[in-house]
This record gives C-alpha cells, sequence and structure tokens, in this order.
C-alpha cells in the first residue's frame, strides 16, 4: 500500500500561465476594494509520481526424462563340425537363442507456475484549502502522475520424455559341417534370434498463469478555494493513470514419445553335409523377429494471460468561494490502459511408437551324397511394431486488459 498525502503549503504568490490581464485586473480590484478586511495569498503546488515496473519469470517447464537409453548387443557365433570316416555316423549341431530385451518409462509432472510483473495498490489523496477571510486569492495545481509497467512470462511446457531410446542389435552366426564315408551326415542349425522393445512416456504438466499487471488505483484530489466574499480560485487537477503490461502463458509444447529405438535382426547360417554311401541331411531352422511396443500421452494444464488487470476509483472537486467570487477551473483525468496477452496450450506431439525395425535372415543348406540328400532352410522373419499416443490439453485463455473505472469531477 502506498500512501501519498500533500498538504497545502503557503508560498509566493503566482498566477498560472494563461490567466491573463482579465484576472489579474479582476484580482486587483477585489484585493483593493476591501482593503480594511484582512486578505490572503494561497498558493499549492501538489504533485505525487509514483512508478512501478516489474518483469516476472516463472518456469516449472523445460524437463527432459528419458527411461532407457542404453545400446544392447547380443551376438552368437557358432561353429560345428563332425567326421566320420569309418561306417558311423556325423552329426553336427548349433542351437541358440539370441535375443535382446529392453523396456523404459519416462514421466515429467510438473507444477503451477505463476508470474505477475507488476502488482500495485497504491492510494494518493491530494487536500488544499484557501484562506478563510474576504478578498481572498487561491491557487492550486493538484497534480498525481502513476505508471505501472509489467511483464510477466509463466511456463510450464517444453518438456520432452522419451520411454526407450535404446539401440538394440542382435545377431546370429551358425556354421554346421558334418561329413562320414558310409555312415550318414547330419548338419543342423537351430535359432532364435529377437529383440523386445518396449516404452512409454507421459507428461502432465500444471497450469501457467501470467499477469503483466494487477494494479488498485484511488486517486482524490480536493480543494476548497478562497471561503468569504470577492473571493478568487484559480484551481488545476490533473490525474494520469497508465499501465501498460505483456503477458504470456503456456502449457504447451510438450513432446513425449514412448517407444524412439532402434532395434537391429541378422540372422546367418551355414548347413553342410557330406556322405559318400549314406544319407545326407542339411537343417536350417531360424525364427527371426523383432516385436516393438510403444505409448504416449501428453496431458497440459489450463494457460491463462492477463495483460492489464486494473481497476481504479476517484474524484476531483473543488469547492469555489463566497458572494462575488471567481472561480476558474481546469480538471484533467486520462487513464491509458496497454495490455498484451499470449495464452498456449497448444504445440504438443505424442508418438506410442517411432522405433526403426530391421530383420534379416541368410541360410545357406547344402548335401552331397550317394544315398538319400536332403537340404532344408526354415525361417520366421517378422516385425511387430505397435503405438499409442494421445494428447489432452488444457484451457487457453488470454486478456488482453480487464479495467474498472470509477472517477468523478465536481465542481461547486
Amino acid at each position: 500500500m502506498e500512501q501519498l498525502d500533500a498538504r497545502s503549503r503557503a508560498g509566493p504568490g503566482r498566477l498560472l500561465l494563461g490567466a491573463g490581464l482579465l484576472i489579474a485586473s479582476f484580482v486587483f480590484v477585489v484585493l483593493g476594494a476591501a482593503r480594511a478586511d484582512a486578505a490572503s495569498v494561497t498558493d499549492a503546488d501538489q504533485s505525487a509520481k509514483v512508478t512501478n515496473s516489474g518483469d516476472a519469470d516463472a518456469s516449472s517447464g523445460g524437463n527432459t526424462a528419458i527411461g532407457n537409453n542404453s545400446v544392447n548387443v547380443a551376438s552368437n557365433d557358432q561353429d560345428a563340425s563332425a567326421q566320420s570316416r569309418r561306417k558311423g555316423d556325423a552329426v553336427a549341431v548349433n542351437s541358440a537363442d539370441t535375443s535382446n530385451t529392453s523396456d523404459g518409462s519416462a514421466s515429467v509432472e510438473t507444477g503451477n507456475a505463476s508470474a505477475t510483473g507488476v502488482s500495485s495498490d497504491t492510494n494518493v489523496a491530494q487536500a488544499a484549502a484557501g484562506g478563510g477571510g474576504n478578498n481572498s486569492l487561491t491557487i492550486a495545481d493538484q497534480t498525481a502522475n502513476l505508471t505501472n509497467d509489467g511483464e510477466a512470462n509463466a511456463s510450464t511446457g517444453d518438456n520432452v520424455a522419451i520411454g526407450n531410446n535404446s539401440l538394440n542389435v542382435a545377431a546370429n552366426d551358425q556354421d554346421a559341417r558334418a561329413r562320414s564315408r558310409r555312415g550318414d551326415a547330419l548338419a543342423v542349425n537351430l535359432a532364435d534370434v529377437s529383440n523386445d522393445s518396449d516404452g512409454s512416456a507421459d507428461i502432465s504438466t500444471g497450469d501457467a498463469h501470467a499477469t503483466g499487471v494487477a494494479s488498485d488505483t484511488s486517486v482524490d484530489q480536493d480543494l476548497v478555494g478562497a471561503g468569504g466574499k470577492n473571493g478568487v480560485t484559480i484551481a488545476d487537477q490533473t490525474a494520469k493513470v497508465r499501465n501498460d503490461g505483456d503477458a504470456d502463458a503456456d502449457s504447451g509444447g510438450n513432446l513425449a514419445i514412448g517407444n524412439n529405438s532402434v532395434n537391429v535382426v541378422a540372422n546367418d547360417q551355414d548347413a553342410r553335409a557330406r556322405s559318400r554311401r549314406g544319407d545326407s541331411l542339411a537343417f536350417n531352422a531360424a525364427d527371426v523377429s523383432n516385436r516393438s511396443d510403444g505409448s504416449a500421452s501428453v496431458d497440459t494444464g489450463n494457460a491463462t494471460a492477463t495483460g492489464v488487470d486494473a481497476s481504479l476509483d476517484g474524484s476531483q472537486s473543488v469547492v469555489g468561494g463566497g458572494t462575488n467570487s471567481l472561480t476558474l477551473l481546469d480538471q484533467k483525468a486520462t487513464f491509458k490502459n496497454d495490455g498484451d496477452a499470449s495464452a498456449g496450450s497448444g504445440d504438443n506431439a505424442s508418438l506410442g511408437n517411432n522405433s526403426l525395425n530391421d530383420s534379416a535372415s541368410d541360410q545357406v543348406a547344402r548335401v552331397r551324397r550317394r544315398g538319400d540328400a536332403i537340404a532344408v532352410n526354415v525361417v520366421d522373419v517378422g516385425n511387430d511394431s505397435n503405438g499409442n499416443g494421445g494428447v489432452s490439453t488444457g484451457n487457453s485463455t488470454a486478456w488482453g486488459t480487464i479495467v474498472d473505472v470509477v472517477f468523478t469531477q465536481e465542481q461547486s
């Protein structure tokens, strides 16, 4: 609360510019008409100037959360070799389960952000009283100049959440060779090569409130002129109130990615069987796959911005003199409110699954024989990728200027 009181003060007589020769002549006549009565001269100059300037920034945003940022490599290299030089069978078998499992979750939850550039409660009271006798001269100049300049920025947005940002590589290399002179030859490669990648990301922001200028102003200017007969009152009352506010509130600009992983599966199998007299079997079997799931959600709070929220009440009052008195009055009241407000809860992105998946298999089966010969390649290669994303925004409300003014001007 700011309280400024200005009391009248006596000083050298002065006339306002522009009063002219007419006023000077009237004063001379009035003061000369009743020299027997006491005469008084009151010269009051009351000036109040209040300037408030503020800049406020509040932020609970700008956060980054990554649940899984790992690099995972699973590699298998197998070499099986069997050889029978006489009547026995030759069997070479490779079996492998090569996999990566990568999960991650990320969550960002912000509190509210509130910023106010200027919050002012100002009360200005100016009062002046002229002389009470006859033939008095009262000159009063009352000026009140109030300025509020505020800038406020509140943000709970600009957050990033990535559940799974991993790199996963699963590689399998198998080489089986069987060789028999008289018996059977069997070369077998069995492999299960996979990447299993999941992720979830959630962003929940608080509310963002920004107010450039919040002011409650009261201005009262009161003047009682020369009270007796034949008095002269010259009054100049000026009240200027200026509010300039700029407010920005933002709960948006968020990015949520459930699964942003890169998954690569590679399989290489080579089976060779050779029998000079018996049967030969070369067999490759593989299950090569990527499974990638993800979910993401963005839930923003409300964004409210007000450039100027002002209330003003006050009055200008002048009471002149008695019989045969002259009152010259100039009352001016100027109110200027300039508000700029911006509120946003948008510009959000939610990606459930943004993964890159690659599955590749290379199989070679070879047989050489005199008896029965079988060469078999069996492979299941696939990518299973799912995702779910959602965005829910709060309300965005912006007011440039909210003003409530009650001001009266009176003269009697």
